[in-house]
């Protein structure tokens, strides 16, 4: 896991720069990711593991939302390996008295299995997100003319994933709005209406 995160780390930095335009800004938050991803975080679920085994289960489930961060899927890892013990007898308490007991392992899927599959796949991921973003950051600046300001690129950038951000928040209120419409029976409503509109132009039907 240590060297997987000594390749890993450094990609997702550098893949994490085109987020900022400045260094002040991507230091400190660099600083927080690293505060809360790798260390408030994994602490926190590896204590909910060993707390009862309905937390455990809730545990289990929260910690994938964080592995796509190296520094989390290497704390939380190696912890998991030190704790392998506890979450042998977690998950042994949630078997029924008829189901047969797994042997547990470092490689398990409640162990530190996820973290050495998510460091592998960062490798892959982050590799191909920066080779992209330098590709398209060269292609507009070899558009410029010799006279023109070449301006930074960052993964807000129009020409990067910046529809794609706007359209995703788009969607996402877009939906909302509409769920909120189906919940509150507004369709319906609408029809009821329509209904009446048309009655009142025919009276006689």
């Amino acid at each position: 896991m240590f060297v997987l995160i000594v390749f890993a780390n450094p990609l997702y930095l550098y893949a994490l720069s085109f987020f900022f335009e400045n260094e002040e800004s991507g230091g400190f938050a660099v600083n927080i990711i690293f505060f809360i991803w790798g260390i408030v975080t994994p602490i926190c679920i590896s204590v909910l593991q060993v707390v009862s085994v309905e937390m455990f289960k809730n545990a289990q489930s929260l910690r994938w939302y964080f592995y796509p961060v190296p520094i989390f899927s290497l704390t939380y890892g190696y912890m998991a390996i030190i704790n392998i013990d506890l979450i042998t007898y977690m998950v042994q308490s949630e078997k029924k008295d008829d189901e047969k007991i797994r042997d547990i392992t470092v490689w398990d899927l409640d162990v530190a299995g996820p973290s050495y599959t998510f460091l592998v796949m960062s490798l892959v991921f982050y590799s191909l997100l920066i080779i992209n973003i330098d590709l398209i950051t060269y292609m507009v600046q070899s558009e410029k003319k010799d006279d023109e300001k070449i301006r930074d690129i960052t993964v807000w950038d129009l020409d990067v994933a910046g529809p794609s951000y706007t359209f995703l928040v788009m969607s996402l209120v877009f939906y909302s709005l509409l769920v909120i419409l189906f919940e509150a029976k507004f369709f319906n409503t609408l029809y009821n209406l329509i209904c009446l509109c048309k009655l009142s132009r025919n009276p006689k039907n």
